[in-house]
């Protein structure tokens, strides 16, 4: 994702300063914007464009803003997510699609049989195989809407799992909200499989 040119890294906002809901507004987009950028830069690219110090400015700012202006805050705001607490008291909720997982085996017929189904239906006489760890951890759904995150669930029997969306919004990788790249529409609804572990 490249920088947007409109977008300011540091955006300098005297809280005290603003004393209008559509100038503390204006303040807030900017802020989010560029809160949402760092995260990009720091989490998913590994390779920051500001300090730690900058960064945590903007955030207290904007956490400022959002305590001053009730009802400009959101759901979906970097203030939402730094620091939150894991729910212990889960609700069940149902899976739109299965999640399935992978069979495991132990016995060498297993794996000539797979080899054998999948040249038979790929009409290949061979293939060429890529064997790497796998890494053990918690099987999460996270679902989308208009690229807002609105669920998190574990895979729990396939069908149904707990519902861990405010868990899920404390680790720093996973975007509260989806950013567009490039030319690429965000999609409405988008449901995301993956794998929740620590190194």
């Amino acid at each position: 994702m490249e920088k947007p040119k409109n977008l300011e890294l540091k955006p300098k906002i005297n809280v005290s300063a603003i004393q209008t809901e559509r100038k503390a507004k204006s303040a807030i987009q900017k802020l989010r914007h560029a809160i949402r950028y760092h995260n990009y830069r720091y989490y998913i690219k590994n390779d920051p464009v500001i300090s730690d110090s900058e960064y945590d400015k903007l955030l207290k700012t904007l956490q400022e803003l959002e305590e001053k202006w009730p009802k400009l805050q959101s759901p979906t705001s970097p203030t939402k997510k730094v620091g939150g607490a894991p729910v212990n008291e889960l609700e069940t909720v149902r899976h739109p699609y299965p999640m399935l997982s992978l069979k495991a085996t132990r016995k060498s017929d297993d794996i000539h049989n797979f080899d054998k189904t999948c040249r038979r239906e790929l009409e290949k006489k061979k293939i060429n195989y890529t064997a790497e760890p796998k890494y053990d951890g918690l099987a999460i759904e996270i679902i989308y809407k208009n690229g807002h995150l609105v669920r998190a669930a574990t895979r729990g029997n396939g069908e149904q799992g707990d519902n861990v969306t405010e868990n899920i919004k404390t680790v720093s990788e996973v975007p509260l909200r989806l950013i567009k790249n490039s030319n690429k529409e965000i999609p409405n609804n988008l449901v995301v499989h993956g794998e929740v572990y620590i190194r």
